[in-house]
C-alpha cells in the first residue's frame, strides 16, 4: 500500500478495559461514601474521557457531566490514583485483535490510536500490553483542545504523517 492509514479508537475496540475502569470508578464512589456499580453500568459511563465518566459515575446518570465541583473533583483524584495504579490488572485485547493489527502491520499499513483516554494513562496502558510500538501516532483525549467526536483528532493525525484524510480508515 502506497498511502493510507488505519486508525483504532482503544477501550471497547482494542482492549476490553471495562473491569479495570468500573473498578476505579468504584473506588472513586466509595471514596465518598457512595455503593459500587455493576461493571456494565459504568461501562455505559465510557466513551467521553474520565472526568465525564467519574462525573456520570458518581452521579449514576448517564446525562452528568464534568462541572469541576469538589466532589467531583474528590472522586476523579480517587479514580485517577487508583486507575493509575491498576490500569492494567484486568485490560486485555480482545481475542483476536493482536494478530490483525500485526497484519496490517505486516502488509505496509501504518497504524494510529484515537482515544478520548488522557495519555496519562494511554502511554503506560499501551507499554504494559505490548503495544507501544504499533501506533506511529498516538492521541489521547488530551492530546489536543478538541477530542473525538470532533475531526480533530484525525485531522491532527493525518497531518503528523503526511496522509491526506480521505486516505484515513
Amino acid at each position: 500500500m502506497d498511502t493510507g492509514l488505519v486508525i483504532f479508537d482503544l477501550d471497547g475496540t482494542l482492549v476490553d478495559s471495562s473491569t479495570d475502569l468500573a473498578n476505579a470508578a468504584n473506588h472513586a464512589r466509595a471514596s465518598l461514601g457512595l455503593n459500587p456499580l455493576p461493571t456494565k453500568t459504568v461501562e455505559s459511563y465510557v466513551g467521553d474521557g474520565a472526568d465525564v465518566m467519574v462525573a456520570r459515575a458518581l452521579a449514576d446518570s448517564k446525562a452528568a457531566t464534568y462541572t469541576g465541583t469538589p466532589e467531583q473533583q474528590a472522586g476523579l483524584a480517587a479514580f485517577d490514583e487508583h486507575y493509575l495504579a491498576n490500569l492494567h490488572a484486568n485490560t486485555r485485547y480482545y481475542e483476536g485483535v493482536a494478530p490483525v493489527l500485526e497484519a496490517l502491520q505486516a502488509h505496509g499499513y501504518p497504524l494510529a490510536l484515537v482515544t478520548n483516554k488522557a495519555e496519562r494513562y494511554t502511554l503506560p496502558l499501551l507499554e504494559r500490553i505490548g503495544a507501544s510500538n504499533l501506533f506511529a501516532v498516538v492521541v489521547g483525549g488530551d492530546t489536543l483542545a478538541e477530542r473525538k467526536p470532533s475531526g480533530a483528532p484525525l485531522l491532527h493525525v493525518a497531518e503528523r504523517l503526511g496522509i491526506a484524510p480521505a486516505e484515513l480508515l
